[in-house]
Parts: C-alpha cells; sequence; structure tokens
C-alpha cells in the first residue's frame, strides 16, 4: 500500500506541475487522484470519510470544505454532480445552535438555502450539511449525522 501511496503522490505532483493558470474557466479532471479543479476554484474529491475527517483532508490541501454562498455556486455544483449518486459533505453545520446553521471556516449564517423539502429536520441529531440526491431525484441540501461516510467536496481559501 505504501508504494501505491507513492506512486499516486507522484502522479499527483507530475500532474499537478503540468497545470498552468488558464483563468476563471480551467476545467481540469484529474483522473488517477479523482480530484477536479473547476472554474470557482472547488476540488472535488471521491474519497469517503466521516465529516470531521473530510473537513481535515479538505485544510491538508489548503482548503476548506465547500461553502455554497450563492445560487451560481450552488447550480454550478448541482449540475457538475448530477449525473453522480454519491453524497458530499459541506462546510454547513448547527451543532452549537440547533436550526442556527453557519459556514463553519468562517462562522457566518446561511445567506443561500437550498434544503430539500422537509429538510432540515433532525432527525437522530443531524446536525451536518450533505449535498445528496433525493427521492425526488434532484440534488439539493440535506442535514445529515456527522458521523455518516461521505465524500467530500473542497473550496481553496
Amino acid at each position: 500500500m505504501d508504494t501505491e501511496v507513492i506512486s499516486l503522490q507522484v502522479k499527483y505532483t507530475d500532474q499537478k506541475d503540468n497545470i498552468t493558470d488558464f483563468g476563471d474557466t480551467l476545467k481540469i479532471l484529474l483522473r488517477e487522484q479523482e480530484w477536479m479543479v473547476t472554474n470557482v476554484s472547488e476540488l472535488h474529491g471521491k474519497m469517503q470519510e466521516m465529516r470531521d475527517a473530510t473537513s481535515m483532508k479538505c485544510l491538508t490541501y489548503g482548503s476548506k470544505l465547500v461553502e455554497i454562498e450563492t445560487k451560481a455556486e450552488n447550480d454550478f455544483l448541482k449540475s457538475s454532480l448530477i449525473k453522480d449518486e454519491a453524497n458530499y459533505w459541506t462546510g454547513g453545520k448547527d451543532d452549537v445552535t440547533e436550526g442556527q446553521w453557519v459556514w463553519v471556516s468562517s462562522g457566518t449564517t446561511f445567506d443561500f438555502l437550498d434544503w430539500n423539502t422537509g429538510e432540515p429536520n433532525d432527525v437522530g441529531g443531524e446536525d451536518c450539511m450533505e449535498i445528496s440526491k433525493h427521492r425526488n431525484r434532484k440534488k439539493s441540501w440535506n442535514d445529515k449525522s456527522c458521523k455518516s461516510s461521505l465524500n467530500l467536496i473542497c473550496e481553496k481559501f
């Protein structure tokens, strides 16, 4: 496994060295590492981990769990993930004050909302926010137990 990790690190470094500044429309998929650099500076990874572990993973890449602050950013993420059945952690939590959702890295409350119908519902103490495809087959926001293992979407600070 150590050689596989080293091999992936070398491939990642090689790919990273090949990327130059293509401006705001840069969209490159680094298939081996399953990371995508997009026009809104998101890093999108398919590593299933619990919420706090994903937050730490983002930090190791100089980023944070995504904070969806505008409809345009939300629409971009939903269109990028629409065919994907996976669920993704975001930087939203309400663990300090139930029902008061904030973006963890900034502590700001949500200005834009895209909760699925009936959400957030705090079933079983759900204090973390995910983007998921619901029964109505559309991607939207849902509250989820922070102990669940999901994929992550990171964005640069």
